[in-house]
């Protein structure tokens, strides 16, 4: 049995006139009539009473036909809430974001979005690391802003990255080690260490401390702020110093009390320092805005945002 049938059937017991019902379903009689007998085949039985001129419902055709009224009805019920979802869902893009390695150009491609897309309802949120991933894994979030180190744990993530970024070591400009071009982390042994909590950024803070370890450094670490406005402030007043992303050192130091210093990479035992900043999203969505929004994504020229 198919809805073909059952629509079929529906139309000549509303019509009582094979003729009258083949027009309104647009195909031939003959058509009409072999899903019909196909139908009543199935069900072994006779839905319908027919001779040259007239068509009637048998008892048993009476009650099929208020049962195929509801399973049409529940049918069509079915699909409209299923569109009505789906018409939703496609228009509506979920977004989060970490912070702030993205503010510098999470203005201007939100922007542009909006404009090229103005009929996708773009919803953004900024997240801690651990509720970031969560959130995308269990389909709360469309697509994120991420580390290339934490995507690469999930192999049912697609990761496109924007550009390149790597650990540095932040600390006030009056600093002993201010000078230096390069700092080897050996020489950072007796330093107090203010480093995001795990709570709020857990692959960057078992990152940080597992890149001193590898290397023979132990932090002391006197703080584990939450953000990096506090951590920054507190490097700001000298109190310790800092591991953090390269890229997010413009947005804070407004009042050049700051200054970073690269890491001497030759005696690291391990790549920890270098990582991209990209975009992930499930590689099985359905949702057609996510597309759009890595094009327009890959649209973007970070040279343009350094000074």
């Amino acid at each position: 049995m198919d809805i073909i049938q059952i629509r079929y059937f529906i139309e000549v017991a509303k019509e009582l006139n094979f003729t009258n019902a083949s027009k309104k379903l647009f195909v031939s009689q003959a058509a009409v009539s072999k899903k019909i007998a196909a139908l009543e085949d199935e069900l072994g039985v006779v839905l319908l009473e027919r001779n040259k001129r007239t068509v009637k419902l048998t008892s048993v055709g009476q009650t099929f036909y208020k049962d195929a009224l509801e399973i049409i009805t529940k049918i069509e019920e079915a699909v409209k809430k299923i569109e009505d979802i789906s018409s939703s869902y496609k228009k509506t893009l979920r977004l989060g974001y970490l912070g702030p390695a993205e503010f510098k150009f999470l203005p201007d491609l939100l922007q542009n979005f909006h404009e090229k897309y103005p009929d996708i309802n773009l919803i953004s949120k900024q997240y801690y690391q651990g509720p970031l991933i969560n959130s995308l894994i269990n389909d709360n979030l469309d697509i994120i802003f991420s580390l290339s180190m934490i995507i690469e744990k999930y192999p049912n993530l697609i990761f496109k990255s924007i550009y390149s970024d790597s650990f540095v070591i932040y600390c006030h400009k009056n600093h002993r080690l201010s000078s230096e071009k390069f700092v080897n982390l050996s020489e950072l042994k007796n330093e107090n260490f203010i480093i995001l909590s795990e709570e709020s950024a857990s692959y960057a803070n078992n990152s940080i401390i597992k890149l001193c370890n590898e290397n023979g450094l132990n932090p002391i670490i006197v703080n584990e702020p939450d953000n990096f406005e506090h951590l920054l402030m507190m490097v700001k007043s000298n109190i310790g110093i800092s591991i953090l992303p390269n890229s997010i050192f413009d947005y804070f130091n407004h009042d050049n009390q700051i200054i970073t210093l690269p890491i001497k990479t030759d005696s690291l035992k391990s790549d920890l320092l270098n990582f991209d900043i990209g975009i992930a999203w499930n590689k099985n969505i359905q949702n057609p805005s996510v597309e759009l929004f890595v094009n327009e994504v890959m649209k973007i020229n970070i040279k343009s945002y350094n000074h």
